[in-house]
């Protein structure tokens, strides 16, 4: 009791003598006894610049999400006005036939109209589209453009790339405009490529996604060549069993029909529409000397075997294998260069010059008008980017595959010398006692 009256009677001589100073009142004592409390009783309000600050950090990390989502809804109701889907009708026919049973594909008169509006691919796809054939066209249509852009942008993020601003660029890109307007399946096949580079020595990881890729446009098989030219021989088994599996399965649910004269029909839709591609044959039949894109072609495969044994072999033999996937396609159209976000990914991670040059590839229609001009330009910018994608870039940090982490060994310390154990290989010298 007194020790209370004691601490009490010392701090109002505290507070009495800090009044007398600054001319306090005396009635003023008991508030200046109790601040804390009455700060704790009474309400703060943040000031604007506390305000501003708590909005900056809850938008600031959500800033690319909210641009890369407002630029695909922007991408996919640009694309869709402009190309109106044609591709996407196409499959989405062919889902009814297959669900019907109806002849897949087309006659050789309604090649020869080279109208474009058939359906030439394999049986896998149609299978593939068979769900949404049960939709109407419009919700079809929509749920598939969005699928569309999440497929490329989930390519990006799936090989590590979270600058947003290489998604933000990818709106400028005429490929991925026309491959989502038109409706292609461009950016599904990036999306598998992206998938098979990631967990490229994961067990039937990396050849599923190549199979899948590889069964619904025949001109990916070179990335077979990647897996040989890396020594995953195991892969490249999987990969050609899988793919094998993945084509003639669906082809037997329809009894064969139509196989033996599939290769028939690619040759002669090879024929028909190959002087409007933007193909590497294209280009050298319209220019007159045709032997050079073969001399091209052998050298996009020579490429895989020989960067392969170089620094960042695996990635840039994977990127030369896209390349010569496109090289030697005799058929190329505009937004099969979507398949070179995957290797851009890898080699720029962050926003640099290599994301831009794709932009000046820019023609807007879907093939070249019968004009060696378009065919030229689109070509040498593209093969510019491609180039590119094959230089070695130093030290990247890869996601790489998830066995990657597991090989590599953890760690430790034990390089670092702890003080005891310094002390103990440089022991200090006293001076000699000289009380002897």
């Amino acid at each position: 009791m007194t020790t209370s009256l004691r601490l009490r009677g010392r701090r109002a001589s505290r507070a009495q003598r800090l009044a007398f100073k600054k001319g306090s009142n005396a009635a003023d004592i008991p508030t200046m006894l109790s601040p804390r409390l009455d700060e704790r009783q009474r309400p703060s309000l943040p000031t604007p610049g506390e305000v501003v600050t708590l909005i900056s950090s809850f938008v600031r990390p959500r800033l690319g999400t909210v641009l890369g989502g407002s630029l695909a809804l922007i991408l996919t109701i640009l694309a869709y006005k402009t190309y109106q889907l044609f591709d996407f009708r196409v499959f989405w026919e062919a889902g009814h036939r297959l669900l019907t049973g109806a002849r897949l594909y087309p006659s050789d008169e309604a090649l020869g109209a080279n109208t474009r509006d058939y359906y030439v691919y394999p049986p896998v796809v149609a299978f593939a589209f068979a769900p949404l054939a049960t939709l109407p066209y419009a919700v079809a249509g929509i749920l598939y453009a969005l699928a569309s852009v999440g497929a490329i942008f989930a390519s990006l993020r799936i090989v590590g790339v979270t600058d947003w601003r290489c998604y933000a660029v990818l709106p400028f890109w005429m490929p991925v405009l026309q491959a989502v307007g038109l409706g292609t399946i461009a950016p599904f096949l990036a999306l598998a490529l992206a998938v098979a580079w990631r967990y490229r020595d994961r067990r039937f990881a990396a050849g599923a996604a190549l199979a899948l890729a590889i069964a619904s446009k025949l001109f990916l098989w070179p990335l077979v060549f990647w897996l040989i030219a890396t020594r995953r021989y195991r892969r490249a088994l999987e990969t050609i069993s899988m793919t094998a599996a993945a084509i003639l399965i669906p082809w037997a649910l329809l009894g064969f029909r139509d196989l033996g004269e599939y290769p028939h029909m690619l040759r002669l839709l090879v024929d028909n529409e190959l002087s409007t591609s933007f193909s590497t044959t294209a280009l050298a039949d319209m220019i007159g000397f045709t032997p050079a894109a073969r001399v091209v072609q052998i050298l996009c495969v020579i490429a895989i075997f020989a960067l392969a044994r170089r620094q960042e072999g695996d990635r840039r033999a994977f990127s030369a294998a896209v390349v010569a996937a496109l090289a030697l396609s005799p058929l190329v159209w505009i937004h099969y260069y979507v398949l070179l976000i995957v290797p851009i990914a890898l080699v720029a991670r962050r926003l640099q010059a290599i994301w831009l040059v794709p932009v000046l590839a820019f023609w807007i229609f879907t093939d070249n008008l019968s004009s060696v001009w378009p065919v030229l330009w689109v070509s040498l910018v593209m093969a510019a980017a491609a180039v590119f994608t094959l230089r070695a870039s130093g030290p990247v940090p890869d996601p790489g595959s998830p066995e990657d982490s597991e090989r590599r060994p953890a760690r430790t310390n034990s390089h670092r010398a702890t003080p005891n154990a310094t002390r103990a290989r440089n022991p200090v010298r006293r001076p000699a006692s000289h009380a002897q």
